[in-house]
């Protein structure tokens, strides 16, 4: 697409997760999302694309307790899955103890088994990639500066730094931990090629959907945007961008987010 018609929405298919939460959520069937969402009462736009429910329910997750989640989830939805047979008696959808729905058997995996670790907070003037609501977007990960966290609520209130110029109301979010995303130190690893990433898009504060093309010298990468065209319509293969600016992705197999 034409550079000006760039958005923040989409993700493509991948294995990653937020290095918070071991579970993409946008791999469950619809159904269970609706069923998590009705059972903790998450409101959500009335419409709204299974990506975005899935969201909805990954920030709702993350602010619980903290819990091990390769117990927990796969427990939830073995119970919200089970259904009467004809004789009534309960059935259920798990299988010699593996779940058949959404790509759930990365659990089992030693990652998955980890035990879920505190989870460090970011300290308060770090530059941040943040997904916020917009009037354009219905999502947007834009370029903000944490100026607090609230432990109790386990969101952060964020300042775009796009709005300096603008009152704290329309400046300021309050971002769940699952999707504000600390931006490299001058000592973090490279993201390997092909990792799914969000990276901020040359002349923008914000930051689109793209994968890690190339290792480019001076601490950059060369980043293929999705649905990128120059100006007469035709694809970039990749664009420079330091590696500063660019950010694992937490939700790699979504789509539209």
């Amino acid at each position: 697409m034409q550079n000006s018609a760039m958005t923040s929405e989409g993700h493509p298919d991948g294995e990653m997760k937020h290095p918070d939460i071991f579970v993409d959520f946008t791999k469950m069937q619809e159904s269970t999302l609706l069923k998590y969402a009705k059972n903790f009462k998450i409101q959500s736009p009335e419409g709204c694309s299974k990506d975005t429910l899935a969201i909805l329910v990954a920030n709702h997750f993350d602010r619980q307790l903290l819990v091990d989640e390769s117990e927990t989830v796969p427990a939830f939805v073995r119970h919200v899955s089970r259904r009467c047979d004809s004789s009534g008696h309960h059935t259920s959808r798990w299988e010699d103890g593996s779940f058949d729905e959404g790509g759930l058997d990365e659990h089992n995996d030693k990652k998955s088994r980890a035990n879920t670790r505190k989870r460090k907070r970011i300290s308060d003037g770090k530059m941040v990639c943040a997904q916020v609501n917009s009037p354009q977007e219905a999502v947007s990960w834009i370029l903000a500066r944490v100026l607090r966290y609230n432990p109790s609520k386990k969101v952060y209130t964020v300042e775009d730094v796009d709005n300096e110029g603008d009152n704290d109301e329309e400046r300021n979010h309050e971002v769940p931990s699952a999707v504000c995303l600390p931006l490299p130190e001058e000592d973090s690893p490279l993201i390997p090629k092909a990792t799914i990433v969000l990276s901020v898009y040359p002349g923008t504060t914000s930051f689109y959907r793209g994968c890690v093309a190339s290792h480019k010298k001076k601490g950059q990468y060369g980043i293929k945007f999705d649905d990128d065209n120059d100006d007469q319509g035709r694809p970039v293969k990749e664009r420079t961008i330091n590696f500063m600016d660019v950010v694992k992705h937490p939700f790699p197999g979504a789509d539209n987010h």
